[in-house]
Formats: C-alpha cells, structure tokens, sequence
C-alpha cells in the first residue's frame, strides 16, 4: 500500500519572499507505464524457459523411451534369429542323418516322419515371428533388422509347407524335391545376418525355439526279427553278422572275390589267388585249405562241397574243367572227374549228379563218378536252379519257368504276371534262382518291364533308369507268383540263399545305395533291405544259422 502513495508536494515559506512561491513545482505529470513491459518481458522469458525445459524433458524421456524399445526389440530379434539358425542346423542334421541311414526301402517311412517334422518346424517358425517386437517408435535401424529376421522366418515357412507336401505325395507322381533352402530363404537369410552383424553381444534365449524330432530308429538292421546269422563275402574279407544283434565281425578268413558257402560246421569261399578255404564260423578257429577252385558248390551232402576248377589239360593243353568233392576237412569224398568235352557246369546240383549244359545246349544231370548222363531238356534250356530232386530252367520264352521232376520225369510250366520276366544269371557259382527247403516254393529274380505289373510303380517313374528287378516267390503247388514291392534293383538280386527252416529268403541286391542285404519273410507281403553295410560291393551270401 505504501508504494502506492504519491509524495506530498513541496510547501512555501512565507519569510522567502513573493518570488520563492513562484518556484514552487505544481503538481507532478502522470508517471508514464514504463516499467510493467519490463515486468511481462520477464515472465514471458520465464514462461518460454519452462515451456523449453518441459519440451526438453518430453525429448530427453522420449529418447530414452525409444533406446529402451531399440534395445529390447533388437535383443529379441537377434535372439529368434539365433534361436532359428540353431534350430535349422539341427533339422538339417536329422534330416541329412535319416537319409543317411535309411535303406530305399525305408523311403515311405522316413518322408512320413520328415513331413511331419517339418510341418511343426513350420509351426514352430510361426512362433518365433510372434515373438519379435514391433512399435512405431523404432528407429529405422531396428525396424529392418524386425523385418529382416520375419521375412527370413516367412520364407522358411514356405519352404517347410512345400517340402511336407512334396513328401506325402506320392513318389510316382510327386516330381523332384523342392529346393531347400529356397532362393528367397537365402536371400532373406543373407538379409537378416548382414542387418544383425551390426548389434554385437550374446543373444537371450528363446523359450518358443522349436526342437526337431523325428522319432525314427533307423540304427537296428531290421526292424523285424530274423534269427538269422549270415556269412558276407565283399571285396576284402568275410564277415559274420548277426542279424537280430546288429553286429559283425571279420572272420578272417581270406579276402573274396566269389561267394560263399555255409555247410555244417563251417563256411567256404574262394581266395583271390584261386583257392578254397574254410573255417568254422569263429574267430579262434584255423583256416583249412581245401584245394585249388575257381567256384564251390554245395553238395547234397550237408559237410560237403564241390570244388570246380579249370585249368589246361596236361596232355593236349587245351582247357578242362574238373569237378572234386571233398568236406570241411579237405578229405576228398569223390575223386576228381573231369566234366566231358564241350560240356559245361551250370551251378546246379542234384542227388544224382551235377547239372551240365550239354549237347546242343540241353541240360543234362552228369554223375562224376560214373559219367553217366541223363538228358533233362529236349531242347536248348537254361538252368534256373536246382535241388535233390528238381530242375527249373527256362528255353525261349523268358516269362515261362519250367519244373522238371527228376524223379517222375513230369514237367510243369509257371507263366509269370504279365510284363515280369527271369533274366537268367550265368553266374556257375550260384543258380539265379533257388528252391525252397521242402522244394515247395521257388525264389526268383523277375524283370518288371510293364508299368501295369510293377507293383512297387518304379517302372511308371520312369521306365529307363528306374530298378525294375524284383523279387517273385513261385508256388508250385498252385503255380501262383507273388512279386515282392520292396527291395528292387538295377540288376538280378544274386545270390538267393534260404534259411534252412524254408521261413525267408535272402538275397543281395544292386540299388541306388550300392550293394544291399535283403530278405522276405514267406508270411510277409514283401522283401526289404537291411542297413547292414560295409564300404565294399557285396559278392557272396550265405545262412550260417537260423
């Protein structure tokens, strides 16, 4: 109130005289408004400076907000990017490992699980794209790098669905496999780690991340019980396998370029250098060296062989082929004869002699001791195989087996399914086909060269380069012929060999894998390979047990 106040004017004295009044100031202007601008200028400055300091917090808060966000999305999209290639690398392990391991005839199978497979990886991908984080406060840094890691997981996706699909389809209608990775998985792929090599620092674990599983066992030889041991001769030695076990030893018995024979109480095969050698089916026991042989063949006798050998005859020099049976031991059973002129072995033997190719090409059973021979064939034949009592050979039409009786003289004819024929193997070590034990069935190896009765659809794919060998079973008490789908082949499956029980047969074949184990189970729709494998090429087979 005080300043408010005007100042009381100045008085005049009286003893100052008439003309001191006169220099009395009046009353005082009006003061003129100068200092309240001042006044406002300054809270309008203060009123500025607050609005700054607040915009400059609002700034400070908003980038601080955003380093956050920044900060959190790009861990979390490194961290899927992480947490997807750890889990690609491993679906290509499995994926590579089932290939790896499966036989062909495990095809159907190991797709069926792969689809699978990669129908949850895709699922799982999904899940990994919802955990990326996305604001409209990103800085464009982040906001590509998001986008990089969830087009890389879109691409995959599609990948996957493609793949899944391709494999249940079926193989001779489903084309080749889709490529995987796609080009736009490794353009997207390439994408997300050059945007993620400039965020260093250890990724945080993703809970979501999808493990691959296939919930295969593809380790054990046979998914089926055998109770089988078998005798495998490849390039370089002779093994022992147990089947059902899924081991294998070498028997140290000679490296083998031939095949194998099992008889009671040891296994025989011919050396390199031309020799017969034989060892029961363990490692302790010694090697017994029956004698010179270019083939052996099991004898009726079941201890015995019969050792073939060609060589020039001392006194003319002219090739002769001469046939010894001898046992385990080397003891000779029969001397040695020598197979008459312009004859030659077929592989086969009978309980009264040796089968021969003889005159003007028909088949005839030769008795080493006597050299009597017995005409089978009226015209020019082709052993097929032969047991005690039975010869199956084929003449000119190679879709029709023939069963001769030995005993009765009686032949029957077999017509193949239309489009299956036997391409007979001239191998002297081992017919191309083989009777059973109780001579009730006949295994064989049949071409498929029609479409219409290839039941596995091999020759429909393509009818060139495909595997149209099979494997038929002949009943010869009916004469019906069932053609195995599974473990087909690029050539004859050589050697059949049964188990002694007449149960299954087994066999070697040639398929995109190389030389392969199979076996078919009488009581079973078809033939399948074993996994059992060795880095050379199959040559001899033989059931030493089971």
């Amino acid at each position: 109130m005080a300043a408010d106040l005007e100042p009381l004017p100045p008085t005049w004295n009286p003893l100052e005289g008439p003309a001191a009044a006169q220099n009395v100031p009046g009353p005082a202007p009006p003061e003129t408004p100068v200092a309240r601008p001042r006044r406002l200028g300054r809270r309008r400055r203060r009123l500025l400076l607050g609005l700054v300091l607040g915009v400059a917090a609002l700034v400070g808060a908003g980038v601080v907000t955003q380093n956050v966000l920044d900060g959190r999305a790009t861990r979390r999209a490194v961290a899927v990017l992480d947490a997807y290639e750890g889990s690609d690398y491993l679906l290509n392990l499995a994926s590579a490992g089932a290939n790896r391991d499966m036989v062909p005839d495990d095809r159907a199978m190991v797709d069926a699980a792969l689809a699978r497979t990669d129908g949850a990886q895709a699922a799982g991908y999904a899940r990994l794209e919802g955990a990326l984080e996305t604001s409209p406060f990103l800085d464009g840094s982040t906001r590509h790098l998001v986008a990089s890691v969830r087009a890389l997981l879109r691409a995959r996706v599609a990948d996957l669905h493609a793949l899944a699909a391709w494999r249940v389809r079926p193989v001779a209608s489903r084309g080749p496999q889709p490529q995987d990775p796609s080009s736009a998985s490794n353009a997207a792929g390439l994408q997300a780690l050059a945007a993620a090599a400039r965020h260093a620092g250890h990724p945080a674990q993703i809970a979501t991340a999808p493990s691959p599983t296939l919930n295969l066992d593809l380790t054990r030889w046979s998914d089926s019980s055998t109770g089988t041991l078998l005798a495998v001769g490849d390039n370089s030695a002779v093994d022992f396998v147990d089947v059902d076990a899924h081991s294998s030893f070498d028997l140290q018995l000679t490296g083998t370029a031939g095949q194998v024979v099992a008889r009671a109480g040891y296994v025989a095969a011919v050396t390199p250098s031309g020799e017969a050698v034989a060892k029961p089916p363990t490692l302790p026991a010694g090697v017994t060296h029956l004698g010179l042989a270019g083939q052996i063949l099991p004898a009726i006798e079941p201890d015995a062989v019969w050792l073939v050998a060609v060589g020039p005859d001392t006194a003319t020099g002219m090739p002769t082929t001469t046939v010894t049976e001898v046992d385990g031991n080397g003891r000779r059973v029969a001397r040695p004869a020598f197979v008459p002129d312009g004859a030659f072995v077929t592989g086969g033997v009978t309980a009264d002699g040796l089968v021969i190719d003889g005159t003007g090409g028909r088949l005839a059973v030769w008795d080493p001791a006597t050299g009597g021979q017995r005409v089978v064939t009226s015209v020019p034949a082709i052993l097929l195989a032969a047991s005690a009592n039975r010869l199956a050979w084929q003449a000119d039409d190679n879709s029709v087996v023939e069963v001769t009786d030995l005993g009765t003289g009686t032949t029957n004819s077999v017509q193949l399914p239309q489009g299956n024929v036997v391409l007979s193997d001239t191998d002297v070590a081992s017919t191309t086909c083989a009777f059973a034990p109780d001579g009730g069935q006949l295994a064989c190896p049949v071409a498929v060269l029609s479409g219409q009765a290839d039941p596995s659809g091999a020759v429909g794919r393509d009818p060139v380069i495909v595997d149209p060998f099979h494997l038929a079973l002949v009943n010869l008490g009916d004469g019906s012929v069932r053609v195995s789908p599974g473990a087909v082949g690029r050539a004859d499956a050589h050697p059949l060999v049964w188990s002694p029980d007449g149960s299954r047969v087994w066999t070697i074949v040639s398929s995109e894998q190389g030389s392969l184990l199979a076996t078919w189970a009488t009581d079973t729709p078809s033939a399948h390979e074993l996994r059992f494998r060795v880095d050379q090429t199959l040559t001899g087979l033989a059931v030493v047990g089971g």
